[in-house]
């Protein structure tokens, strides 16, 4: 570290508590009842990011230079979440976006660091940067957000411990501050700004405490690690199709597998020679995860492979491809400096670690930008798989295009509900625009694919009769009938009703479901049992109002229900 940054800089602490403050309270007034606006989240994602990039970055010598590198970070996040509709868009597969952005600051704070400390070569160099600086600078921007979250929470508890204590002797001042978001708002921001300056005042205390918990996860290395030497080493008796059968979720086990195995082999790496791990066991574990790195990531490459051939590109698997191909590269480097220096390799693998971060950060700043569109190239391989007749519109996971493939989706559905191939296509287009949520469309999917079993399983009485397909769909998506005898449906051909009586379990009780077909010819589910629409107040007012001046009367009410065994059973429909 230069001697400035591990000198006393009070002036530096007031500077980050005060910002903090102020980043807090407009951050409380930009999300105060108005975060679906797109600008407002944008702006305080901004706020957020550059707030905390200059006070992790802010030396006494760099002030500038600090401040342009906040505003990089504020302009990348804030822009990212502005494109993509702000964070109500984050499930529609854009949170992959957003976080390539935050992982584009966080790599590249500890790079910029390690460039200011080694004197600003113009331009910068991969080659000038001192690995033990950026290594150490990574460490410590973790540990620095974990400790200033937790100092801001410890503030927040203390201010709700003097408001309950002033309150005992009548004095409400502290409890009515605590109850007012901006206060709150204000006060954490403060306190997380204060933090961050008292211990970056104290960063011979944050190495240390780095070097502990990099301590600790190398003990782990070799549980780890010869854990999955045994895993490939077992795997050509058991055979990958093991692996395809087990789960759907291969992928993201072995990156999962991949990523525990970079960070603790690094944790035994360290940052120098003096650094490293000097255990025997400590050494081989950590040669164990760098060998196993590649071999996990071509698995997970074949398996993504082979779904992206069974079912076509989507925003998922090609962020999957990403994921792959940056395990692949991590995997064959690590492999390469093995198979060249063999026990000697924690030397040269430490600047390929910065090689390789800094290929990370450049990848994450292109993907966190416009100029890849997962959703546009999902979309087209989708739609050419439908068009082609490879998936069938019933099979067709129209749900997808509207939550998952971002605009792009939502613009093909539109064009397809007006101007489909079929009938079924513009159909099944304009049914999946009006869904409301991910739920309901996941529920009418799984009911989809449900609906053949489902149908041997219905007792369809008077009797035996052909089912409209879209009344077995329906049905499929309350999972009552699965099982033979626990469903029975009344119906016959040519009625625009239909009435199902299930038994969800053994010791359920019955439940029953009407359903009535529309005019244009759509099955739906009646709502029977529905409370009175309109002005809930002015209802009961006006009940009231009867009731008082004696307007109740008994009548004789003819209605319809089903009867099991001779008992009623469900609500009256009618």
């Amino acid at each position: 570290m230069t001697e400035s940054s591990t000198q006393d800089w009070p002036e530096r602490n007031w500077a980050v508590a005060i910002l903090g403050a102020l980043v807090g309270l407009a951050i409380q007034q930009l999300a105060d009842g108005k975060m679906d606006d797109v600008l407002r989240p944008g702006l305080a994602a901004a706020l957020m990011t550059g707030g905390v990039a200059f006070a992790f970055t802010l030396d006494r010598d760099r002030i500038r230079l600090s401040a342009a590198f906040a505003a990089f970070a504020a302009l990348l996040v804030g822009t990212t979440v502005y494109l993509n509709g702000g964070f109500s868009e984050l499930d529609r597969g854009e949170g992959w976006t957003l976080l390539c952005a935050i992982l584009t600051v966080v790599i590249a704070a500890p790079l910029f660091q390690g460039w200011c400390d080694a004197g600003q070569p113009k331009p910068p160099r991969l080659s000038s940067l001192a690995y033990p600086r950026v290594h150490d600078r990574a460490w410590m921007n973790t540990l620095l957000w974990f400790a200033c979250w937790l100092f801001a929470g410890i503030v927040f508890l203390l201010g709700q411990l003097l408001a309950e204590l002033f309150s005992l002797i009548g004095i409400k001042l502290v409890r009515t501050a605590m109850e007012e978001s901006w206060f709150v708002a204000t006060l954490m921001g403060a306190a997380f700004g204060a933090a961050s300056g008292l211990l970056r005042d104290r960063e011979s205390l944050l190495i240390t405490l780095q070097t502990v918990v990099r301590r600790v996860l190398s003990v782990l290395a070799p549980v780890l690690g010869f854990a999955l030497i045994i895993f490939l080493l077992a795997l050509p008796f058991a055979g990958l199709g093991v692996l395809w059968d087990a789960t759907k979720s291969t992928t993201p086990i072995l990156l999962s597998c991949v990523v525990g195995a970079l960070i603790l082999s690094n944790a035994a790496i360290g940052d120098s020679k003096a650094d490293e791990a000097q255990m025997v066991v400590l050494r081989w574990g950590a040669l164990a995860l760098g060998v196993a790195m590649l071999p996990l990531a071509i698995i997970a490459a074949i398996s993504t492979g082979l779904r992206i051939g069974q079912y076509g590109l989507t925003p998922e698997r090609l962020w999957a491809v990403v994921f792959v191909a940056l395990a692949l590269a991590y995997g064959g480097g690590y492999f390469w400096v093995i198979v060249r220096r063999r026990l000697g390799w924690f030397d040269a693998v430490r600047p390929l670690n910065l090689q390789l971060a800094a290929l990370l950060c450049l990848l994450a700043f292109i993907l966190a930008t416009p100029l890849v569109n997962f959703g546009a190239w999902s979309t087209r391989s989708q739609l050419a798989r439908l068009e082609s007749g490879q998936v069938s519109v019933e099979k067709f996971d129209w749900a997808s295009l509207k939550f998952e493939f971002g605009k792009s989706g939502v613009a093909a559905l539109e064009r397809l509900s007006k101007s489909g191939k079929t009938p079924e296509i513009r159909k099944a287009a304009a049914k999946a625009l009006k869904l409301d949520n991910r739920w309901e469309a996941q529920s009418q999917q799984q009911a989809v694919s449900r609906a053949d079993e489902v149908a041997r399983n219905i007792i369809i009485k008077p009797k035996a009769v052909p089912l409209p397909r879209d009344v077995i769909v329906l049905i499929s998506q309350f999972g009552s009938c699965e099982t033979k005898g626990n469903c029975v449906l009344f119906y016959t051909p040519g009625q625009a009703e239909a009435v199902a009586i299930t038994k969800p379990c053994e010791g359920c009780g019955v439940e029953v479901y009407r359903f009535t077909q529309a005019a244009n010819g759509d099955w739906s589910r009646a709502n029977d049992n529905a409370p009175p629409t309109g002005n809930w107040a002015a209802i009961k007012k006006a009940e009231s109002d009867a009731m008082k001046a004696g307007k109740v009367e008994i009548r004789d009410v003819r209605r319809r229900q089903v009867y099991v065994d001779g008992k009623p059973a469900g609500l009256p429909f009618e």
